[in-house]
């Protein structure tokens, strides 16, 4: 969970057609048991065609959940995952036509409530800045900004979203991302947009900047009703 740099990674990867990977020897991972019950309570929360209002034009829909091994470490220190036991996992995907504004919610249902805490506990020493610069050089990108937003306001065991800026292969083209990740009960959910946007124009980045707010809040608040009336 909270694996800001990797979702930054996803993103880059669908706007810039490049995807670099990270050739790391050692990988922790969750241990998947899912569920045809878990997977459907997990899917029933995630992002849907219908959460974005229709002048975005956005299309997509369910993909294949990412269950890649985390390589992501920070002074040493790697999450340990395999004790933690996932029994539901589901995840979606948007873009719009001209292939610039993704949204993405990824959830997870745990076995038990406590391991939930414990995966939320061990990732939240990755939130810090100088972390997430190292995780962003392990996934092989170009880190320009990191800030956390704080906590969103939610009747959630956690929650807590952050903005980041990324470099792409075009010069002339930066990633804008806004990452929100919460907890209630043994659910996790992520929710993820990105916008590309200029690294030289101020009004372009402004403009930006509204745009992956505006989609970000409204993609937050569609999962959050879920999640809550789960």
């Amino acid at each position: 969970m909270i694996r800001f740099s990797r979702r930054a990674t996803v993103a880059a990867a669908v706007v810039t057609l490049v995807l670099l990977v990270c050739g790391v020897a050692y990988a922790d991972n969750y241990t998947y048991k899912r569920t045809r019950v878990g997977d459907t309570a997990a899917a029933s929360i995630t992002l849907r065609k219908a959460d974005f209002p229709a002048r975005l034009a956005m299309s997509g829909g369910r993909i294949k959940p990412d269950e890649t091994p985390n390589h992501d470490s920070c002074n040493g220190y790697r999450p340990k995952q395999s004790d933690l036991v996932i029994v539901g996992h589901a995840e979606s995907r948007f873009g719009d036509r001209a292939k610039t504004l993704f949204a993405e919610s990824e959830v997870e249902l745990f076995q038990t409530t406590a391991m939930a805490a414990t995966d939320v506990r061990r990732g939240q020493r990755m939130l810090v800045p100088g972390c997430q610069a190292q995780a962003a050089r392990q996934e092989h990108l170009q880190l320009v900004s990191y800030a956390l937003l704080g906590h969103p306001r939610c009747s959630c065991d956690f929650a807590v979203s952050a903005r980041l800026e990324t470099k792409t292969p075009n010069p002339n083209l930066n990633l804008l991302s806004i990452i929100t990740a919460v907890r209630k009960g043994r659910f996790e959910a992520t929710v993820f947009t990105s916008v590309g946007k200029s690294p030289n124009d101020a009004q372009s980045a402004a403009a930006a900047l509204r745009t992956v707010l505006a989609v970000q809040g409204l993609a937050v608040k569609a999962v959050l009703r879920r999640l809550h009336a789960g």
